[in-house]
């Protein structure tokens, strides 16, 4: 088994993506393929092989629906969605401290009565 061959990773996405990107470490050149819905190749990005270091590759384009990755390894895949939308959750402390509040009231008032 030669310890330095590696596969194609495909990998598809529910909703389109705008950006993906990610670290990677590999003896030969890495790539990132990116297509559309349809299977046509959107872009194509590449990347230096070099073993000794860790080297971050991304490919950014419209309605990407899937890439294919060819590295020897990969990790801290990211990607962004087209939706330019935000939705924010709220932190624990915005949320407890108003209810703590209204419980207090509730038992404050309650011991009124």
């Amino acid at each position: 088994m030669d310890l330095f061959n590696y596969y194609p990773c495909t990998i598809s996405f529910a909703t389109p993506v705008s950006k993906v990107g990610l670290w990677y470490t590999s003896a030969y050149t890495a790539s990132i393929e990116a297509y559309d819905d349809k299977g046509n190749l959107i872009k194509r990005v590449e990347g230096p092989n070099d073993l000794g270091t860790t080297e971050h590759l991304e490919v950014s384009g419209q309605n990407i629906k899937s890439i294919t990755i060819n590295c020897g390894t990969f990790d801290d895949l990211e990607y962004e969605t087209q939706d330019t939308s935000s939705t924010s959750v709220p932190e624990f402390p915005t949320i407890i401290l108003p209810v703590a509040a209204i419980i207090g009231l509730v038992v404050i008032f309650g011991r009124r009565k």
